[in-house]
Order: structure tokens, then C-alpha cells, then sequence
């Protein structure tokens, strides 16, 4: 795997072409990982009982996929009017999303871990007008530079263990352990893909059936499925490698408004409002943790359309986009 070590102020992900591996013990020690540093990028196979619970998940994502409008048009009906038709059964609005974003900000301990996924999934699938869900994710400042892998991380840990707070110092683990036991990414400079999937794995406590695993989506609908399937299918967050606001992009994320930077940044998918229809219309919620350093800390939601944008651009520093863990 290459490493690319980038200037302040920029917030790296280090990619590289990655193959599944097993996740580490739910309760976690630093004795018995990877060593030495050259071992750590080398991913170890999928038992059978692991990749049967990620393709069950992928068949989950193809029939939300094709629940989103435009997947079986009426006979005689053209794809730009079957969108126009999609786009009127979810109107959104900024009063609409803070209202939901203030809606999962209070809910506090009611999200479950424990919600069957098929009746959810199914009732996404049947679903014939606006579809919305929100988990209780708490963003935290990330407290080096080049720290978003760990910040992230720490968050989704903190969730699946019931860590509903706006307190920065009420955390399962440190982002310093993280990095240390999980991620290398003092070691690497960055966060990868597959480190960030260990961590994830390794440091929540995750419903039966379920593991984590990175993936490069395909297409927008392909995204956006992942998103609905894990946040309604399995109520669990995921994290997105994206770049956050390139120079002279058409499109950025408004945690990174006022500065824009050719970087790679990790962000945490904690909901969504509508379906994938090719429009501008649905939403995605997220939490970011470069507050100081470019970006924001803070919850957030664009356009899934945008946020599709960032993780498929790609610059010097961010080389190979598309990249999610799911």
C-alpha cells in the first residue's frame, strides 16, 4: 500500500485496493494485533459466516435500490417524468430538515439496535412517498489534524455503545487508542479503508448478523441504498471517505463552506430523508469533526447528491474515491 503524507491542515485518507477482513473482538486490548507496522494493511479473508452476512446485506441494498422512483417506470411514462413524479411526493426544505434533525437530537437512547431489518427494509421498499430515518450519532472534534479516521470512528463506537452525549470527553475509547490499537494512523499518516473497517468492527458492539466492510459504490442509487439499507435496515451509522470542498468543485459539503482545500476527509452517514430519485431533493445527515481545520464539528445534512459528489472526486492527495464503510 502507498502512503502519501500531505500539509497541515489537510485531512488524509490513504487508499489503496483493499479485500475483505475478519473483525477483531468486540471488547478490545491492545495485545494481540498486528505488528509490525508492514503487517498492517494486509487484510485477512472473510470467515464464510461473515461474508454470508455481507452479501445478505447486499441483497438488502438491491431491493431498496429498486424501490427508488424511476426503477420500474409505468409503461409510457419517460425517466424525466418519472422523477419529476418522485421529486413531488418528497418536497424538502431547510425548516423541514432542521425539524428532523432537532426530532433525532432528542431521541437520546430510543434508537434500537434490536429492530428486525427485513419488516424495515420491506417497509422502505413499499414505501410510495417520502421515507426518513436519523440515528442519535454525537459528533466529536477531532483532536490532531490528521485524526478524522479516529474522530469518526469514535463516534460509531460511542453509538453501538450507548454513548448519547454532547460531552467531548465522555467517550468509549480515546481517539489516541484508536489509532494505536486499530487504525495506525499516527503510523500511516492516515486513515484507509480497510483501517478505519477494523476500528469499526473491532471497538463497537454490533447486532448478530452484521459486520462492517468497506465498499466503493457503483452509483448514486448504488450510495444511497447502502445508506438506507444500514441506517433503517440495521439502525447503524456508517463512514464516507470524501473530499469535503476541492477547489473550484461544483459541489462541497457545508461543513466545509468557507474553505476550500484539495483534501481526503472521513464523515459519519448518520441519516437520510427521501429516496434516490437523481435530483437534488433527498437528504443526507452526517457528522463532522474538523472543526478548526477547514471544516466544522457539528451535525450537518446537503443534498445526497452532493455528498455522492465529494466521494466520488478525487485529487492528488485524495486518490481513490468512492470508498465507504457499511
Amino acid at each position: 500500500m502507498s502512503r502519501i503524507r500531505v500539509p497541515f491542515l489537510a485531512l488524509v485518507v490513504v487508499m489503496s485496493a483493499l479485500s475483505p477482513a475478519a473483525a477483531l473482538a468486540a471488547d478490545p486490548t491492545p495485545q494481540g494485533l498486528s505488528d509490525p507496522a508492514s503487517a498492517d494493511e494486509v487484510p485477512v479473508p472473510l470467515s464464510r459466516a461473515q461474508l454470508r452476512s455481507v452479501l445478505a446485506r447486499e441483497r438488502q441494498v438491491a431491493q431498496v435500490v429498486a424501490s427508488f422512483p424511476g426503477s420500474h417506470r409505468k409503461p409510457g411514462t419517460t425517466e424525466s417524468e418519472s422523477l419529476q413524479a418522485a421529486a413531488a411526493l418528497c418536497p424538502t426544505s431547510a425548516a423541514a430538515a432542521l425539524e428532523a434533525d432537532t426530532v433525532a437530537a432528542t431521541a437520546g437512547t430510543s434508537d434500537s439496535l434490536a429492530t428486525t431489518a427485513t419488516q424495515r427494509i420491506d417497509a422502505v421498499a413499499a414505501s410510495s412517498g417520502c421515507v426518513s430515518d436519523f440515528l442519535a450519532i454525537y459528533p466529536r472534534q477531532q483532536v490532531k489534524w490528521f485524526y478524522c479516521g479516529p474522530a469518526t470512528v469514535q463516534q460509531v463506537i460511542n453509538y453501538t455503545r450507548g454513548i448519547f452525549s454532547w460531552n467531548q470527553n465522555v467517550n468509549a475509547f480515546s481517539q489516541q487508542q484508536i489509532s494505536d490499537w486499530w487504525l495506525k494512523t499516527d503510523a500511516n499518516g492516515g486513515t484507509s479503508p480497510y483501517r478505519e473497517r477494523v476500528g469499526m468492527n473491532a471497538g463497537s458492539i454490533i447486532p448478530a448478523g452484521f459486520i462492517y466492510m468497506e465498499h466503493q459504490v457503483t452509483s448514486g442509487a448504488d450510495w444511497h441504498g447502502h445508506v438506507i439499507t444500514d441506517i433503517t435496515g440495521w439502525n447503524m451509522p456508517l463512514t464516507a471517505a470524501v473530499a469535503p470542498h476541492d477547489v473550484g468543485a461544483a459541489f462541497w459539503l457545508t461543513s466545509w463552506a468557507n474553505r476550500a482545500v484539495n483534501t481526503g476527509h472521513w464523515i459519519v452517514i448518520r441519516g437520510y430523508y427521501g429516496k434516490w430519485d437523481g435530483t437534488r431533493n433527498p437528504l443526507v445527515y452526517y457528522t463532522d469533526s474538523s472543526g478548526g481545520l477547514g471544516g466544522g464539528t457539528g451535525r450537518y445534512y446537503d443534498p445526497s447528491f452532493d455528498v455522492y459528489q465529494t466521494l466520488i472526486k478525487t485529487n492528488a492527495v485524495h486518490t481513490s474515491g468512492k470508498w465507504i464503510v457499511w
